[in-house]
């Protein structure tokens, strides 16, 4: 996030925090980029493949269907990527693999792509303040709270009521 300065890393981190919030840890879905990915590494380094980012793959998801990863033969049909990059095929799957993404399963759309798809343009960030001020995550500590309150609740209705 360091090469892209500090406005742009600002916005980054807010978003992360703000997805997290949202939704958990969602670290791969549909609209994943697949290059210059920290998260997808071959090598120890970020995927970086410019025949098939000229051809249209940018996304985890241009590489799955409904029932899962593509074939090295479905993907040379969508996108008419040439035999040679079939080794590079089995880099990213293994890839995808080694950081436990379900091969043989689709993947999940993004709950904010789906809030933008189901939003009138007009009304989409009071939509996502909106969701973002509704949903509450239950912490421990509020637990704890609760428990201690309810003690002292009682308590005090039982010193009241003698």
């Amino acid at each position: 996030m360091l090469n892209y300065g500090p406005s742009v890393a600002s916005a980054m981190k807010n978003f992360r925090v703000a997805e997290n919030h949202l939704c958990g840890n969602l670290k791969f879905h549909q609209n994943t980029p697949l290059w210059h990915n920290v998260n997808i590494l071959i090598a120890n380094r970020p995927l970086d493949f410019r025949p098939w980012a000229s051809k249209g793959i940018r996304t985890v998801g241009d590489l799955f269907s409904d029932k899962g990863m593509l074939s090295f033969q479905d993907l040379c049909h969508f996108f008419g990527l040439s035999g040679s990059s079939f080794f590079f095929y089995f880099q990213v799957r293994s890839a995808l693999k080694s950081h436990n993404v379900p091969l043989g399963a689709g993947f999940p759309i993004h709950p904010v792509i789906e809030w933008t798809k189901s939003s009138p343009t007009r009304r989409f960030v009071s939509t996502i303040y909106s969701k973002l001020s509704g949903q509450q995550r239950n912490l421990p500590v509020f637990n704890a709270w609760k428990r201690d309150f309810f003690i002292y609740r009682m308590k005090t209705y039982l010193e009241t009521l003698y």
